[in-house]
């Protein structure tokens, strides 16, 4: 056991080599905490967590949250030194925002992020950032070379809203829409080469 504080978890994000867990915490923060039972690490100053993922590289951890002045923000951290290197802003006030446990960044070092702004890939280094999807996105997943991503789009804000899964081909610039999952996806995953998708609904039903 890691973490003994009574905070609800809500994301958690193993490192590439399988040395670190990287938690978000529902009022908490985020923390890394060592497998080998060293001393955990907080990363950043932030109140409300809502995803953590690695870089490929085990290099970088990313966050998604919101601290004191309410605004969701993705927080890039040095995962060695745990110094944050990148704070960016493709999203409105107190948007939720998640992000791909298993694969958070494309092959070309962007991060990618999901809430009710849309898809973005946003550049740690750069700062710039840039929708691939436009709509309501609650949940998606990358396959391991981000050439593929699975994401459900909902209409509106409403968890109970009709939604829909779309496969991003960013290579070829599609979006294609997957009628046969139905219209009440609440979460999606893809595997590493981006063969298979399984999705969960709101009646318990989970399609691969």
């Amino acid at each position: 056991t890691f973490v003994h504080e009574s905070w609800h978890i809500r994301s958690l994000s193993a490192s590439p080599d399988g040395k670190s867990i990287l938690v978000g915490r529902q009022y908490g923060g985020a923390a890394l905490f060592p497998v080998d039972g060293g001393p955990s690490a907080s990363l950043g100053a932030m109140d409300h967590v809502y995803g953590v993922t690695f870089s490929p590289d085990g290099q970088l951890a990313a966050v998604s949250g919101w601290g004191a002045d309410s605004k969701t923000k993705l927080h890039v951290f040095r995962a060695d030194t745990f110094e944050e290197t990148a704070v960016l802003e493709p999203y409105e006030t107190g948007a939720i925002v998640s992000l791909d446990e298993r694969h958070g960044f494309l092959p070309d070092g962007r991060l990618l992020s999901a809430g009710l702004g849309g898809l973005w890939a946003s550049d740690p280094t750069t700062g710039a950032s840039e929708p691939l999807f436009e709509g309501i996105c609650t949940a998606f997943a990358s396959s391991a070379d981000g050439r593929r991503i699975a994401l459900v789009a909902r209409a509106t804000e409403d968890n109970r809203a009709p939604s829909r899964v779309v496969l991003l081909d960013l290579d070829a610039g599609t979006e294609t829409h997957l009628p046969n999952y139905g219209n009440k996806m609440f979460a999606v995953a893809m595997n590493a080469t981006g063969t298979t998708i399984v999705t969960g609904d709101h009646d318990g039903t989970v399609r691969v």
